[in-house]
């Protein structure tokens, strides 16, 4: 016999729509009123509810995923300002021209690594703008050292000198990685944010 399962959630930041199908992950639980309201908190269902399910099996939520896939037990990061919506913007620019470029660099295509190059240094003048905002001087300057690299790599790739291309993208690699481990954060929503930017 099916019965119903009482499903307790931190938070949801919309509601589940009656009759929907959601996949909820979280900690199967022999339902405790007393206990449930300890580990957590606010979420703990009323009396009425919790009268009714004691003793029973109970998910302990920590994601409630709806049909868009939308985790509904996550909180929702802050709107962007308009000066991280530019950051945003050329970080969207500077990723798919970066694996533009390696692939061109692997096929020994040069013409096309050349016109990557030019987009990353777009990309790069871009989001330096932000970072001049901002009171992170590494940030500054590693946005500045990729862009002075990406102009290398076009003028490599111009010459052109594929083994100078082999050895000078791994080094523009460095550049972003270094600014990403320090700045750049994964939300619960798989987008990524500027850290500072999110509430701690």
């Amino acid at each position: 016999m099916v019965q119903d399962v009482l499903v307790v959630a931190p938070l949801l930041t919309a509601p589940v729509q009656p009759g929907a199908y959601v996949t909820v992950i979280g900690e199967v639980v022999k339902f405790d009123p007393a206990a449930v309201a300890e580990r957590m908190k606010d979420a703990a269902p009323p009396s009425d509810v919790a009268a009714k399910y004691v003793g029973r099996p109970a998910v302990l939520a920590t994601s409630v995923i709806n049909q868009s896939m939308t985790d509904l037990a996550k909180k929702l990061p802050p709107p962007m300002t308009p000066a991280e919506l530019e950051l945003n913007k050329a970080m969207k620019q500077v990723g798919p021209a970066f694996t533009a470029l390696r692939q061109a660099v692997n096929a020994s295509n040069t013409s096309d690594a050349r016109d990557q190059a030019a987009a990353l240094s777009k990309g790069f003048t871009d989001a330096a703008a932000f970072w001049k905002t901002q009171s992170h001087g590494d940030a500054v300057q590693w946005t500045e050292d990729a862009r002075k690299m990406a102009d290398e790599i076009a003028m490599l790739a111009a010459k052109p000198d594929l083994d100078g291309l082999k050895a000078a993208v791994p080094k523009l690699q460095q550049f972003c990685t270094n600014c990403h481990t320090q700045y750049r954060t994964r939300l619960d929503d798989g987008s990524y944010r500027y850290k500072d930017a999110v509430p701690k």
